[in-house]
This record gives C-alpha cells, structure tokens and sequence, in this order.
C-alpha cells in the first residue's frame, strides 16, 4: 500500500515530502491485531514511533487508519501520480476481499467443469495469508468429494507452482460419472471457496474435433459434392454459378386513402344527376 516505487530508498524520500504533519490524533500505540504500515519516528528517545498508517481485520472485512489529512503532499512536483497511488492501492486492498469472492482467501478453481472418466483433473489454488500476501508452503491439501458418497472422500496434496507464489497445483484422474465436489479441509472452510465439476462421457463429435479428410470425401461422393480445403475457399467461390437475385417487396395501401376509390363514386353520382336532370327529375 505504501510501496510507491520499487527502490527503497526512492520511496521512503517520496514520503519525507509529507511533513510537516501537522497536528495529529493521541495514540497510546496500535492494536495487538494491527499491520502497522507507515510509522513516523518520535522525536523524544524512548518513545514508539507513531503508526501513521495502519490496518486490522474488523468483522468479515478490514479497516485503515491514516493519522494525517497532509498526504496531499505527496503531489509535489509530480502531480497525482503518488498520491493518487496511495488512495489507489489502500482501496483496492480493502475491497479485494470481496472481489475475491466474499471474503474467500483460498480460491479453488478447475480447469474445466466436465471431464470424461479416467481423464486427467487439473486443480488450482491461490492461497493468500490475512494480510492477502502469498502463502508459499511446501504443499497445500484440498479435499475432494461425491455427493451422496460418503466413502467418496479424499484428500489431495497440491504442489507449489515455483514462478507465482501462492498458487498451488496438481493432477488427478477423474472417476466414475457423477457430480464432485472440491474443498478445503475443515480448519479453512470460511476462508476457502470451492468448486464443482461434472463426470461424463462426451459424444463422439466432441471428443475428437480435428479434420477427418477421409469421412469428408466419403459424404461428399454420397451428396454429389465436394470436399473444400479452407485455403481453397476463396476460388472455390468464385467457381460458384452466378444466380440472379429475386427480390418481394411487399406494399401496403389503404383504401380510405387511395383516390381511384373515389373515383367510381364520383361517377356514379355525376351519372344519377345528368339522368335526373335530363328527365326533369331536378
């Protein structure tokens, strides 16, 4: 949170730039359960140094003390780009708990969630400590099981990947078809997630989705067709004969607005009024 750049000693010259602090708030120290993050040294010998800025678990989440309302200084000469770090990090940090999962240090993941029986179960985890650090152990055990199995269960040893601390993995055979169930042990079910996978066999056209250039020129003989590489596409289409091209277009006219309605009605009525007029009806 309060690494702003990579070289110790850059950093700890980016936050003398704080003081002066100003007044702060009475502190009779931090918490036995607090990560203490920033201090700033008394200037009385014998006395702690101040916990600037400091975190501990509180309920299902985290809190963060920050003991001055001068971290502003941070923008000298250099703008938003230290200070905007700081807020930056300390926000994420708080909230990555519940971006993890509700509050899931442990994340357990497979690589798919349908495998044939017999085939090889890939398994992940990401383990974190309270402080969201990487835990590096030499192996991390998980529990698998069946539900409605109780014999089903079984306890498998993740190895640790040696590139990215913190995350462990292993291997397994997938067993008979069926729901499983992925876990932690007991001691870690509230700060664990866990994953659910599916058993079954798939269909011949899913097990093997490569190019069968033989059973292609099969159907194509049967359907009076052929078969096209997709690098031939492009001629095979300009091969293809040309068709002209119909076009419906479909209109709708409505009566009351159409004047040749009319038309006749004004006929009529002109031809009753000449007759009746011609024998003197009007």
């Amino acid at each position: 949170i309060t690494t702003l750049l990579d070289d110790p000693q850059a950093n700890q010259r980016i936050w003398s730039r704080v003081r002066p602090l100003g007044r702060l708030p009475v502190l009779s120290g931090p918490k036995p359960s607090a990560n203490v993050l920033l201090e700033l040294p008394s200037q009385n010998a014998g006395e702690p140094a101040y916990p600037l800025v400091s975190w501990h678990p509180y309920g299902n989440g985290k809190m963060m003390f920050v003991g001055s309302d001068r971290f502003w200084r941070l923008r000298l000469e250099v703008g938003d780009a230290h200070h905007a770090k700081f807020w930056g990090q300390s926000i994420q940090f708080l909230a990555m708990s519940r971006l993890l999962g509700q509050n899931k240090r442990i994340s357990l993941q497979t690589e798919r969630k349908q495998y044939n029986p017999g085939e090889s179960v890939r398994v992940y985890a990401n383990v974190l400590s309270e402080t969201y650090q990487p835990v590096v152990e030499d192996s991390h055990s998980v529990v698998l099981e069946r539900p409605g199995f109780v014999d089903a269960r079984q306890e498998l040893a993740l190895i640790p990947d040696t590139q990215t601390p913190g995350l462990y993995y292993g291997t397994f055979p997938a067993g008979e078809e069926g729901q499983y169930k992925l876990g932690p042990q007991a001691h870690e079910a509230e700060i664990s997630s866990t994953v659910e996978f599916a058993v079954a066999f798939d269909s011949l056209e899913d097990r093997d989705t490569s190019a069968n250039p033989e059973l292609a020129r099969k159907i194509a003989e049967t359907s009076d067709g052929q078969v096209v590489a997709p690098i031939e596409l492009p001629g095979f289409i300009d091969k293809l004969p040309s068709q002209k091209m119909k076009r419906m277009v479909s209109k709708e006219i409505e009566l009351w607005d159409t004047p040749l309605l009319y038309l006749p009605l004004i006929l009529f009525a002109g031809l009753e009024w000449f007759l009746r007029r011609r024998e003197s009806l009007l």
